[in-house]
């Protein structure tokens, strides 16, 4: 598994919160995309 570090986890964290919370989208929505363009397991 590739591990980000600290900081980078929380700017993807925040920016798919807010734009979850933005166009009212469930957070699999645009998480796992996110998730898998960084290469990481959904």
């Amino acid at each position: 598994m590739i591990s980000l570090p600290w900081f980078l986890e929380i700017v993807v964290g925040v920016g798919m919160g807010f734009c979850s919370g933005l166009f009212g989208l469930g957070g699999s929505s645009i998480g796992t995309p996110i998730l898998r363009l960084l290469e990481l397991p959904p």
